[in-house]
């Protein structure tokens, strides 16, 4: 026991950090290689003792509950439980990181942001292959076999670790070059909501981890999004086409999810505080099913909104949860950013950049139960948490 414990605190603990790469490899290794962290650092820690905040703690704990309200209701109760304890073992990864971080202390996080900035470049190196296979293909699809959704959240991660180059010429050249490979491929791909992302997310590494002054992190944001605004401009015309009326255009540029949000606000869900259980969305017919377009009569599997998708499926507890969550570790991190040393701040700017990117493409594109979501977004979480408790243990004002 001795050996599974030491060796999860030397590499188990960053087997997160990896993921991003597993997802080229498909659905199942990434599934298997969840499951086995989760439980390896289930059997760690249920004989560890880690003080922790208490409040963050039962915020997460009640988020977790919250998601489960609804399992024995569910249409398909089933399928909602599985659904939830796939949640449950990625959003391990706040826990698991938070307790090896109050553990271990900085030279750990400076080891995570390390690790997740050289697998990111992995990740972006290896998609880069893959793509040269795949554009070959006649029936190649980019939205459907292009893997962009992770991109926005490492850049941050990628960003500070070439930052630490000894040459101005090594730092600001990798940035830029590894900056434009990234949104180039994100570009490629045509995850419009990917771009936004991409944009906050050197946004706020610029202005708060790098500590570039805002005007310049503001005039950066501003030439990359409208560089991205330009590359898109002849998808949108094509999309708009003639169209006059205001809601038809807004649905063809948003890719009909003007249509959704507005069926699934129209349709409010008849279990107000548990929601349809998590994934049971695809009974709700009204508010899945596309109506217009060439696209008429297909379903789509959430709604491309991760309020709206956890509003449906987990009800106002699990929404407010949530809100309470993510709200509280973002307002104690940003209290106390003034008070972090140099190093603090650089972990925290990468970690609220991160977390700023994920809620920006969630806003637009994958569900609150996704990867991004249940994994990545725990794991920024986790070390704002613990950045926090450094300067402020008590979490007095």
């Amino acid at each position: 026991m001795k050996a599974i414990t030491d060796n999860f605190y030397r590499w188990g603990w960053l087997v997160p950090s990896v993921l991003p790469l597993t997802q080229l490899g498909g659905r199942a290794l990434f599934t298997v290689t969840v499951w086995l962290y989760f439980l390896w650092g289930c059997a760690v820690f249920v004989r560890e003792k880690v003080e922790l905040d208490r409040k963050i703690l039962l915020l997460f704990l009640a988020l977790i509950v919250s998601y489960s309200l609804s399992i024995p209701f569910a249409e398909d109760s089933t399928r909602a439980f599985h659904k939830w304890a796939g949640y449950v073992a990625m959003a391990s990864a706040f826990l698991f990181t938070w307790m090896v971080l109050e553990a271990k202390g900085l030279e750990s996080a400076q080891r995570l942001v390390k690790w997740v900035a050289i697998l990111g470049l992995a990740m972006v190196a290896v998609a880069y292959i893959l793509l040269s296979i795949q554009i070959q293909a006649p029936d190649f699809t980019p939205t459907q076999q292009m893997r962009e959704d992770s991109m926005p959240y490492l850049l941050p991660f990628i960003l500070l670790f070439l930052y630490s180059a000894k040459t101005v010429y090594l730092r600001w050249g990798g940035i830029v070059l590894v900056t434009a490979a990234l949104m180039y491929y994100v570009f490629l791909s045509e995850g419009r909501a990917a771009q936004l992302a991409a944009v906050a997310a050197i946004f706020v590494s610029l202005l708060i981890a790098l500590r570039v002054r805002w005007y310049i992190a503001g005039i950066t944001a501003a030439v990359v999004l409208a560089l991205v605004a330009a590359g898109n401009w002849d998808t949108f015309i094509q999309l708009s086409g003639d169209e006059q009326d205001l809601y038809k255009i807004l649905n063809h540029v948003t890719s009909h999810r003007w249509e959704i949000w507005d069926h699934a606000i129209e349709h409010a869900p008849d279990w107000h505080f548990i929601g349809y259980g998590m994934g049971n969305l695809k009974f709700i017919e009204d508010v899945v099913t596309i109506s217009s377009g060439s696209q008429g009569g297909s379903q789509v599997k959430h709604l491309h909104n991760f309020i709206l998708d956890v509003w449906y499926e987990t009800g106002w507890l699990g929404l407010i949860a949530l809100c309470l969550f993510v709200g509280s570790v973002l307002f104690s991190a940003v209290r106390v950013l003034q008070r972090f040393n140099r190093e603090e701040r650089m972990h925290a700017g990468v970690a609220l950049a991160s977390v700023c990117a994920i809620l920006v493409a969630g806003l637009f594109s994958f569900s609150y139960a996704s990867k991004q979501f249940g994994v990545y977004l725990m794991l920024s979480l986790a070390l704002l948490t613990w950045l926090s408790r450094q300067v402020n243990p008590d979490g007095a004002p």
